[in-house]
């Protein structure tokens, strides 16, 4: 047992080292500050641009720069609406996605299924939330973080809907159909969270984008707390109950979602490799 504890943290710190070295840093935040131009050059051939070593780039693409945007600016700024409505979506993912992966495979036990049935629809969840993540950035990058996530959320829905009419006892024989939309569920749930924080990055200028990202995914982590307590109430009934309160929680994820200002646009990531640089020489 204390193997798996100790190759459970090891895991992270190798994933750090591995982000350390061969992820690099915002190019907007090296340009903004002047540091690392030769970098700054090497991301740019990165992205399918030729650039002489003598290169300057500047970007204008944002408004000038402060140093360090607080907290307190963030709230004072014309972003402070769709920070709100960040914090109350991140909110609703996150506590989502908590309630499935800690209650509903208690949820199954009491309905009748063995243990090991149980923990294999976590993993199943899991699996989706997987497929999500990865499918739901490529779809981020063609139909634009609206359309993507929007649909997403109402992909959840429907989900939740089906699972809150299915009798979930072995005895009726739905489990294809429990499977089926637990993988889907895992689909649209962990994935709109992982591209969530995908959209709140792009949204903010670089001098806001640690305060803007951080004070949103730090209010969702809230439904992550209230999780263990609001678990036992909902599982305290029959599974409409549980996948209703879920399905209540995406429908105000639907509504943040579309009251959003900033959405991402399709065109924000079609940039050709020929492109015109802002570059002073």
């Amino acid at each position: 047992m204390a193997y798996f504890f100790v190759i459970a943290g090891c895991g992270p710190l190798f994933v750090a080292l591995a982000l350390v070295i061969w992820v690099p840093e915002s190019l907007r935040f090296l340009v903004a500050r002047n540091v690392k131009p030769v970098a700054c050059l090497a991301i740019i051939r990165r992205l399918g641009h030729a650039v002489s070593p003598t290169t300057t780039v500047t970007d204008s693409g944002e408004k000038a720069a402060v140093e360090k945007a607080s907290v307190q600016a963030l709230l004072a700024s014309e972003y402070a609406r769709d920070t709100w409505i960040l914090a109350v979506a991140f909110f609703t993912v996150i506590l989502s996605s908590y309630l499935m992966f800690t209650w509903s495979p208690s949820l199954f036990v009491e309905a009748g299924y063995s243990v090991s049935l149980s923990s294999a629809s976590m993993a199943v969840f899991s699996l989706g939330g997987l497929i999500g993540g990865v499918g739901g950035g490529w779809l981020f990058t063609r139909f634009g973080s609206r359309k993507t996530m929007l649909c997403m959320a109402a992909g959840a829905l429907t989900c939740c809907a089906v699972l809150m009419v299915t009798p979930l006892q072995p005895a009726a024989n739905t489990l294809p159909i429990i499977i089926a939309s637990l993988l889907l569920l895992g689909l649209c749930v962990p994935g709109t969270q992982a591209i969530l924080f995908v959209l709140a990055a792009q949204m903010f200028p670089t001098s806001m984008r640690a305060s803007g990202v951080g004070l949103p995914a730090a209010f969702g982590r809230l439904g992550a707390v209230l999780s263990a307590f609001i678990g036992p109430w909902i599982l305290a009934s029959t599974g409409t109950r549980f996948f209703g309160f879920i399905a209540a929680m995406i429908l105000i994820l639907f509504v943040a979602l579309a009251l959003v200002r900033r959405h991402i646009a399709r065109t924000a990531f079609q940039v050709p490799s020929d492109a015109p640089l802002n570059e002073a020489r």
